[in-house]
C-alpha cells in the first residue's frame, strides 16, 4: 500500500468462481434461488465451504439442505480500497453465522451500511441477487433503514501479564538441528528496481554466497516460494551452479517463509544436500501488485486451489487487507483493542526503520497521530497498518554448523524450525472455526518451537514477527506466550516492543518499515542480530524467533548463537 491509493477500472464484473463437482450444488442452488448447505448423509453434520469428505466421521457421502437464510454477523469490514467498477465503494463484507450452524462470507446491504451501519451480533436475513449473471447471497438487516443497532458490548482491554517462563526439559544440544545460516544477501529495496525478477534473485543469491565465502559451484540445493517467478534451474544457470541434488518450493507465501529454512535444514541434516540457498525475488511494487488483490483473477481450471477463492472474491474480499481485516475486527470486539493499539505496532516499526539505511522508510518515523490521520483501506485497517509493497530480493545460505564454523561469518544456528496447520485450515480467508480469531496453526507452531528447543519466551531477546498488517503482530505475541490471550495490545503499550524493551520486535523495521519481501528480509535481520551486526542491535541477543502471521498455515524458526 502507498499514498497513491489503489484504484483500477479493470474489473467491471464480479470475479467468477471456479466450480468443481464438490461445490456445484452451492452455485446451482443460488441460481435456483436457494441457499444450500452441505450435509453429511452418515452423521448429518453440516459444513461450509463444501468439502468432499466429512471431518466428523470420515464419510465421503453428502447431500444438502436449504438454509432458512437467517443469521448473525460474526465480523465485518468496510472496504474503501482497492476501487473497482464492479464494487462501487465503500462497501461492507461480513462473516455470517447462519442459524443452521455454519459460517459464510457475504455482502451486507440495507440501511447505511457503506457508512459502517453494521455491527457484530446484528441479526440479518439472506436475499439472493443477480450480479451480471452471477447469483450471490446478500444479507440485509431485518430493521427499518437508519435505525442503527447497538453493537454487543466489546470486551475491556486488560493489562499485560507477561507469560511465565516455559522450560520443557532442556536438551543438551539446545534443540539444535545441526545446521546454521552461514550467509545472507539482498538487493536494495525500492519502488522500481528496473531489473527482471530473475536478475534480482541472482543478485541476492550471489551476495549471500559472497557473505558466507562459498563459491556457487559448491551449492547443491535451492529453495524458494511456490509463487516465485525465478525457477531454481534458471538461478543455477546464471550463477554457474554445477548441479542440484535438492530443490523445493514452499506453498503458503508469508505463512511459509520460515519453512524455506526448515526445508533447507532438513536437506542438509539428511544428507540430500550440503549447501542450500533459500531465496525470494519479486517486483511486487512495480510489477504485479499483491495489494491490488485478485479481483481480476480468472480460474485457470476447476480445482480445489482455484475454488477456495470463490468463497471470498465474488463478495468483494479481494486482497489481504480484507482477509486480515475480518480477523482484526473480531479481535477488537473480543479483546477491546483499538485502532490506536494497531497504530502503536506501526509506530514502533517505523521508529526502527528510521535508523536503518536499508529501509524504504529510513529517516521517516511516524507518530500515533500520523497513524490516526491516515486514510482507511479496509476498516478497521488504515493505510499505516499496511506494509509497503516493494521490489527486491533476499537470500540466505544454509549448511551444517561444522561447515559454517569454517566460513567467513559467525554462524546463526538453527535451533529448531517447524511448520503447522490447524484443524479446518483454510488459506487467508481462514474463517471456519468457532471464532475467526482462532490461531490454531500459530499455537501449534509455538508449542513445537518451545518443546523442541527446550526454551521459552523469556529466553528470546528479539523476535521477527510477520507484520504485513499491524494487528498480525498482536496475534503472534499471544500465540508464542509473550503475553496472555487478549493482552497483546496492552503489552505493546505498557511493556513495549522496541530495542531496549523486554524484547525487541522487528528491529529492522519489519515489513511495515523496511520492505515487504515476503518475510525473507526478517530472516536476514535475525541473522544480523545473532552476529551482533544489526544497525539496531539488541544487546546480548542469543536467541531470535521468526514467526508467520495468522490466517495461513504457519511456520517458525528459532535462531541461536553458536556456543
Amino acid at each position: 500500500m502507498d499514498d497513491a491509493g489503489l484504484a483500477s477500472s479493470g474489473l467491471r464484473i464480479r470475479p467468477r468462481p471456479s466450480v468443481t463437482p464438490d461445490t456445484a450444488f452451492w452455485w446451482d442452488g443460488l441460481t435456483a434461488g436457494e441457499l444450500r448447505i452441505q450435509r453429511c448423509t452418515d452423521c448429518t453434520t453440516l459444513r461450509h465451504p463444501p468439502e468432499p469428505g466429512c471431518a466428523s466421521c470420515g464419510s465421503l457421502s453428502s447431500d444438502w439442505i436449504v438454509a432458512t437464510g437467517a443469521g448473525t454477523v460474526h465480523s465485518h469490514v468496510l472496504v474503501h480500497e482497492p476501487r473497482f467498477e464492479a464494487f462501487p465503494g465503500p462497501y461492507t463484507v461480513a462473516l455470517i453465522d447462519l442459524d443452521e450452524g455454519v459460517r459464510l462470507v457475504a455482502g451486507v446491504e440495507g440501511g447505511d451500511v457503506s457508512s459502517g451501519d453494521v455491527a457484530i451480533g446484528m441479526r440479518v436475513r439472506c436475499e439472493i441477487r443477480d450480479f451480471d449473471g452471477l447469483a450471490l447471497p446478500v444479507f440485509v438487516p431485518p430493521r427499518p433503514a437508519g435505525a442503527r443497532p447497538a453493537e454487543p458490548e466489546t470486551a475491556q482491554r486488560t493489562g499485560p501479564k507477561v507469560a511465565p517462563a516455559r522450560h520443557p526439559a532442556r536438551r543438551e544440544d539446545g534443540g539444535s538441528t545441526g545446521t546454521a545460516i552461514a550467509g545472507i544477501g539482498a538487493t536494495e529495496f525500492s519502488a522500481r528496481s528496473g531489473r527482471s525478477e530473475l536478475r534480482l534473485a541472482v543478485e541476492a543469491v550471489r551476495a549471500a554466497l559472497d557473505d558466507a565465502g562459498i563459491a556457487p559451484s559448491e551449492v547443491d540445493g535451492l529453495v524458494t516460494f511456490a509463487h516465485d517467478s525465478s525457477p531454481e534451474v534458471a538461478v543455477a544457470r546464471s550463477l554457474g551452479i554445477g548441479g542440484l541434488s535438492f530443490t523445493d518450493r514452499v506453498q503458503y507465501g508469508g505463512g511459509d517463509y520460515c519453512a524455506t529454512v526448515a526445508h533447507a535444514a532438513m536437506a542438509v541434516r539428511t544428507g540430500m544436500a550440503d549447501v542450500v540457498v533459500c531465496y525470494r525475488a519479486f517486483n511486487e511494487r512495480s510489477g504485479q501488485r499483491y495489494g491490488l488483490g485478485f479481483g481480476d483473477k480468472r480460474p485457470l481450471y476447476d480445482s480445489a486451489d482455484e475454488a477456495q477463492y470463490g468463497w471470498s472474491l465474488p463478495f468483494g474480499l479481494l486482497n489481504a487487507a480484507g482477509w486480515i481485516g475480518m480477523w482484526a475486527r473480531r479481535y477488537m470486539h473480543e479483546t477491546g483493542a483499538t485502532s490506536a493499539d494497531f497504530g502503536r505496532v506501526t509506530v514502533a516499526a517505523r521508529r526502527h526503520a528510521a535508523t536503518n539505511p536499508a529501509a524504504r522508510f529510513h529517516g521517516r518515523p511516524i507518530t500515533l497521530e500520523d497513524h490516526a490521520a491516515s486514510r482507511w483501506i479496509t476498516e478497521p485497517l488504515r493505510l499505516l497498518d499496511c506494509c509497503m509493497e516493494s521490489d527486491g530480493a533476499v537470500a540466505v545460505v544454509v549448511t551444517s554448523v561444522e561447515r559454517a564454523r569454517d566460513l567467513r561469518q559467525r554462524p546463526a544456528v538453527i535451533a529448531t524450525a517447524t511448520q503447522a496447520a490447524g484443524p479446518s485450515q483454510h488459506v487467508m480467508a481462514d474463517y471456519y472455526r468457532d471464532s475467526v480469531t482462532d490461531t490454531a496453526a500459530l499455537d501449534l507452531a509455538a508449542r513445537r518451537i518451545w518443546e523442541r528447543s527446550g526454551l521459552g519466551p523469556d529466553d528470546v531477546q528479539a523476535a521477527i514477527l510477520y507484520d504485513h498488517f499491524s494487528p498480525a503482530v498482536l496475534a503472534q505475541l499471544e500465540s508464542f506466550g509473550f503475553c496472555g490471550r487478549g493482552e497483546a495490545a496492552a503489552y505493546v503499550a505498557d511493556v513495549g516492543i522496541g530495542v531496549g524493551d523486554r524484547m525487541a520486535v522487528n528491529p529492522h523495521g519489519g515489513l511495515l518499515g523496511e520492505a515487504y519481501i515476503h518475510g525473507m528480509n526478517g530472516l536476514a535481520e535475525a541473522v544480523r542480530q545473532i552476529r551482533g551486526t544489526s544497525v539496531n542491535q539488541v544487546p546480548g541477543a542469543r536467541h531470535v524467533l521468526c514467526s508467520s502471521p495468522p490466517g495461513l498455515p504457519a511456520s517458525a524458526v528459532l535462531l541461536a548463537s553458536d556456543g
